[in-house]
């Protein structure tokens, strides 16, 4: 049987389970609501509604659960803390959990931190040809890099020797490859490096006109918050961004886009002092 699906990729303990249902059933004939309750030594019934999101799943049959997936590890962490993400009610409990689910998260997700160097900022697509270079079901040819990118082949070379050189890719007969999966950079206040990264990537937003209307999207609120609430904000936004992250990494990129996702945030006043 193929592999299952990544408990990873799902923010919705109900939606996993159906998930695992659909794919069960594609892969084995034999399998049903029944067989599967079997394995969990409970009704038949009571596993439809379960998965229907109308049970909570109790302690004991998250153990099972667990058993019966062969999860382990940080996958077992997760699974169990996104069982408490989704029962908890609104509040401190929710909130509590929420944290417990983004901390095994960033545990469980393979990100090795790269200090900022000028061949990996200079230009944004630096950056992009590294991440594409991180898939293992494309074409890594030069030619091929080119074409994804409507670039020359002179201008992804050039590229490809600056991120050899600080050892983030390497070559093999012809075919490029990153040399980690997943990087983040270790971010300095006040970098020069990383503050023109950002300002180049703002302009290249900026002229996407030629683009489809549904190829680009914008979205922007004007909020006042106070220092503690502004802070909260750059959390949700950190959790937002591993949330998606761990979704949507690691699929490949046969027939998809490599998309850049923005968040800006700054002020537009001084605080006002009672």
């Amino acid at each position: 049987m193929s592999k299952l699906p990544n408990i990873k990729s799902f923010l919705n303990v109900t939606q996993y389970l159906q998930e695992i249902y659909r794919f069960k059933r594609e892969h084995s004939k034999e399998f049903s609501y029944q067989t599967w309750a079997q394995e969990l030594k409970i009704s038949k019934s009571y596993l439809q509604f379960l998965v229907a999101g109308q049970r909570n799943i109790s302690a004991k049959l998250s153990f099972m659960l667990v058993k019966n997936l062969e999860l382990s590890g940080l996958e077992a962490e997760y699974f169990y803390a996104l069982i408490s993400y989704c029962q908890s009610a609104e509040g401190e409990l929710k909130l509590s959990a929420s944290r417990q689910l983004m901390q095994v998260l960033r545990q469980s997700t393979d990100l090795t931190e790269i200090s900022t160097s000028e061949a990996l900022l200079s230009n944004p697509l630096n950056m992009t040809i590294r991440n594409i270079l991180s898939f293992t079901d494309v074409d890594h040819s030069i030619s091929k890099l080119a074409e994804m990118l409507a670039i020359t082949e002179e201008k992804v070379e050039h590229i490809l020797i600056r991120l050899q050189s600080v050892g983030l890719v390497s070559c093999d007969e012809g075919q490029w490859k990153a040399t980690h999966e997943n990087v983040s950079i270790r971010e300095k206040l006040g970098d020069e490096l990383l503050i023109n990264y950002h300002k180049q990537i703002l302009m290249r937003a900026t002229e996407i006109d030629d683009l489809p209307v549904h190829l680009r999207y914008f979205r922007s609120v004007g909020l006042a918050l106070n220092e503690e609430q502004y802070k909260e904000y750059l959390k949700d936004v950190n959790d937002f961004v591993m949330k998606t992250f761990a979704k949507f990494s690691g699929e490949g990129l046969q027939s998809k886009r490599m998309y850049q996702l923005n968040f800006n945030a700054f002020p537009w006043t001084k605080e006002e002092i009672p």
